[in-house]
């Protein structure tokens, strides 16, 4: 869903109407909450009872570092754009293309991770 959603952005321009603009938002939202529960859920399934809070830790450190490379890589691609002379919208939908990418590379990883864990329990 979040990869679906991603896509009209790397296609719009400055002329989007703002009411798509924020409905597309609000779904890529929805989606991307609800691919974070059950990673954390993964997560806290594979580890001992006792290794429970160690596990807590390091799933919040690695969404937050995570979240925060993410963004600058971004930040990284709008600012090579407008470096280039690009118009500020170009350089919006190339970030959305590298988000698209992103975000289908994640969809991937979830799909390896659900295949296997299916797997485990046979």
């Amino acid at each position: 869903m979040s990869v679906l959603v991603t896509v009209p952005f790397a296609f719009g321009d400055a002329s989007m109407n703002i009411v798509l603009i924020q409905i597309l938002l609000l779904v890529r939202g929805i989606g991307t909450a609800l691919t974070g529960i059950p990673v954390v859920a993964a997560a806290y399934a594979a580890v001992r009872h006792d290794q429970l809070s160690d596990a807590a830790s390091t799933v919040n450190i690695l969404q937050r570092v995570g979240g925060s490379i993410g963004a600058a890589l971004l930040a990284v691609v709008l600012y090579r754009s407008a470096a280039a002379g690009l118009p500020v919208d170009a350089g919006f939908r190339q970030a959305f293309w590298w988000l698209t990418g992103a975000t289908a590379l994640s969809l991937i990883a979830s799909i390896w991770l659900w295949r296997t864990e299916a797997r485990l329990r046979r």
